[in-house]
C-alpha cells in the first residue's frame, strides 16, 4: 500500500509480515504489480516514476515526469500515468521511461493538482476519474474513439477499482463512502 503521508510503501503478505520500503517518497499515491513481480509507484511530490525490485526492494527511476503523477494502470503493455496537472494522460515505455503517447485529458484541462486515479476495463479503455468536478471519464489509449463522460455527480470521487466480477467502484472521499458505477461499454 503507498503510504503516501509517511512516504513509504507497505507491503502486507498473507502470513502477516508487513515489509516497509521507499522511506525517501515524497508522496507516493499509486502502486501497480509488473508482469515481472517488480512494484511500479508515482512518487508524486518527485515527479518521478518509480520500480521497485524484490526482495531487497531496490529502486529504480522509470521516468521523470512533467508534473506529480497519480494513477497508474497498464494499457497495453504501456504504463498509463495520470499527471493531473500537467492536463494528461501518459503512457510510458516501462523498459526505456520514453513517453509513447500523451494524451490530453478533458477533464483534467484546469490543470490544477488532483487525485487523478485510472481503472483498466476489459476493451482496453481507461477511466480517470477527476475530483474537481466529480467525474468518471472513458478514454481510449489508442484515441481512436473520443473520450467521453462515464459519470458525473461523484463529488470527491478519487480512488477507482474495477472488481473480478467486472463491477467499477469509486471512492468518494468527501462523503467518506464507495459507490457503484454503471458501465455502459
Amino acid at each position: 500500500m503507498a503510504d503516501t503521508w509517511n512516504g513509504r510503501i507497505q507491503v502486507l503478505r498473507p502470513n502477516g509480515v508487513t515489509e516497509v520500503f521507499g522511506r525517501n517518497l515524497f508522496g507516493p499515491r499509486d502502486l501497480l504489480w509488473a508482469p515481472d513481480g517488480s512494484l511500479l509507484v508515482s512518487d508524486t511530490g518527485n515527479h518521478k516514476l518509480l520500480r521497485f525490485v524484490p526482495p531487497e526492494w531496490n529502486d529504480v527511476i522509470v521516468a521523470r515526469l512533467p508534473g506529480p503523477p497519480v494513477g497508474l494502470a497498464w494499457a497495453g503493455g504501456l504504463i498509463a500515468v495520470a499527471v493531473p496537472a500537467d492536463g494528461a494522460l501518459l503512457l510510458v515505455d516501462g523498459s526505456s521511461g520514453n513517453v509513447v503517447r500523451r494524451i490530453e485529458l478533458r477533464c483534467w484541462n484546469t490543470r490544477d493538482q488532483q487525485e487523478g486515479y485510472l481503472a483498466l476495463l476489459p476493451s482496453g479503455n481507461i477511466v480517470a476519474s477527476s475530483p474537481q468536478f466529480g467525474e468518471l471519464w472513458i478514454v481510449d489509449p489508442t484515441e481512436e474513439e473520443p473520450q467521453r463522460l462515464l459519470q458525473d455527480g461523484l463529488p470527491g470521487v478519487t480512488s477507482i477499482a474495477l472488481t473480478p466480477a467486472g463491477d467499477l467502484i469509486a471512492s468518494l472521499t468527501w462523503e467518506h463512502r464507495l459507490v457503484r458505477v454503471p458501465l455502459d461499454e
